[in-house]
């Protein structure tokens, strides 16, 4: 009987170390998801607003160039 329950217990602490390594995985690759989205969102953000100051220029320029003519 003392074997059976101290087999019992050992594979309680098993699982509960892999749940641990499971979750702990889970988070880390969240983490990762996490910050290459920010990342992406970024550049896209940054390229986004220089898109934006070129064509304002750009415009600007057109504009000038139509009123002096």
């Amino acid at each position: 009987v003392h074997v059976s329950v101290f087999l019992l217990g050992e594979r309680s602490a098993m699982l509960q170390d892999r749940l641990l390594l499971i979750v702990g995985s889970a988070l880390g690759g969240l983490a990762f998801l996490v910050i290459a989205a920010v990342t992406i969102l970024a550049i896209i953000c940054k390229s986004k607003r220089q898109e934006t100051l070129y064509t304002d220029r750009l415009q600007q320029y057109i504009s000038a160039r139509g009123k002096s003519s």
